[in-house]
C-alpha cells in the first residue's frame, strides 16, 4: 500500500500546479536573464550604431560608413558554426569570462587607436587593467578557439557545460584576485554568458588582442593628451608591471594608479579609485577656448 494519503497527494499536486501557473514576472531567475539580455543587446546595438557614425565623422565617406556596418555580419557568417562546436567542448563560463575580458581589452584598444590616429578628437584617456604589449599568452590563444572554423562547433555539445560549473569558482578567484566577489556581481545572470552567439563574439574579439598590442606597442609615446592608468596590484590575469607600469613609462604625462589588494576587476572592486582616475584626467585636460562673442 502507498504511504501517501489522497489528501497529501492532492496538496502536492496543487502546489506544483500553482508553481507552474506562477507569473514569470515573479520569477527572479527569469527577470535576471531578461534584464541581462536587455542590457547586453542595448550595448551591442549602440556599438553597431556608433562605429559607422565614427567612420563617417573621420572619413566623411558614407560608403565607408556603410561598408563598416555591413562588415559586422562577416564574422557571424564565417565563424558561427565552427565557434559553436569549439565552445561546447570547453568550459563555457571560463570561455565567457576570459573572452569578455579580451573583448573589453580590445574595446579599450579602440580608444587608444583613436587617440593615436586622431588626437584632436580625444581629450583624455583612462585605461583600466589593460593589455598593451604583446606577450606569450597561451590562454588567449586557447580561448580564441571558438572563433576557429569547424572545431568550435564540435566543442559546444559535449563536456563544456559540466566543466564550466566546476571551474566557475576558480575563475572568479583568478579575476577578482585577493578580494571577494562583490555582492552586486553575484546576481550576474550566468546563463546569458553561455549563449553561443555571445561566446562566439567574445572569442573573435579575444583573437585580436595580441595582434592589436603588436600594432600599437611602439606608438604610445605619441599620445599627448592626459592619461590615467589604473590597475589592481593583485591582478592575476595581467602582469601590471609588464603592461600598465610599462605603459606609464612610455607616456611621459601619464599618471599610474596602483590599487592595493585589488585584482583584475578593479572597476568592480575599487570603483572609487577608478572615479578618482577619471577626475584626475578631467583636471589635467586643457580648457576649451571660449567662443568669441559676436554682435
Amino acid at each position: 500500500m502507498s504511504s501517501h494519503s489522497p489528501a497529501t497527494t492532492d496538496s502536492t499536486s496543487q502546489q506544483k500546479q500553482q508553481q507552474r501557473q506562477s507569473p514569470l514576472r515573479h520569477n527572479r531567475d527569469f527577470l535576471l536573464i531578461i534584464g541581462g539580455q536587455m542590457v547586453s543587446e542595448a550595448g551591442t546595438q549602440v556599438s553597431h550604431l556608433a562605429f559607422p557614425l565614427l567612420m563617417l565623422l573621420l572619413t566623411n565617406s558614407p560608403s565607408q560608413a556603410g561598408l563598416m556596418g555591413a562588415l559586422r555580419a562577416v564574422p557571424y557568417v564565417a565563424l558561427a558554426l565552427p565557434a559553436g562546436a569549439l565552445v561546447d567542448r570547453w568550459n563555457r563560463r571560463v570561455v565567457m569570462v576570459v573572452c569578455d575580458t579580451g573583448r573589453a581589452l580590445c574595446l579599450g584598444s579602440v580608444a587608444v587607436a583613436l587617440a593615436l590616429t586622431y588626437p584632436n578628437l580625444v581629450k583624455g584617456l583612462v585605461l583600466a587593467s589593460g593589455y598593451y604589449y604583446p606577450s606569450l599568452r597561451p590562454d588567449v590563444v586557447a580561448m580564441s578557439a571558438p572563433a576557429v572554423p569547424l572545431v568550435g562547433d564540435v566543442l559546444r555539445y559535449t563536456i563544456s557545460p559540466i566543466v564550466s560549473r566546476v571551474m566557475w569558482p576558480l575563475l572568479m578567484t583568478k579575476i577578482f584576485g585577493a578580494r571577494p566577489v562583490p555582492k552586486k556581481f553575484e546576481g550576474f545572470p550566468k546563463e546569458m554568458a553561455l549563449r553561443p552567439s555571445q561566446i562566439r563574439a567574445s572569442a573573435a574579439e579575444s583573437a585580436l588582442m595580441i595582434p592589436g598590442a603588436v600594432e600599437f606597442r611602439d606608438q604610445y609615446a605619441n599620445l599627448k593628451m592626459p592619461v590615467s592608468i589604473i590597475a589592481g596590484e593583485e591582478d592575476r590575469l595581467i602582469d601590471i608591471d609588464e603592461q600598465s607600469y610599462r605603459l606609464h613609462g612610455d607616456i611621459a604625462q601619464s599618471n599610474f594608479h596602483r590599487v592595493p589588494g585589488a585584482g583584475h576587476m578593479v572597476h568592480q572592486t575599487a570603483t572609487g579609485s577608478v572615479m578618482s582616475a577619471i577626475d584626475q584626467v578631467c583636471t589635467d585636460m586643457a580648457p576649451e577656448p571660449a567662443a568669441k562673442a559676436t554682435v
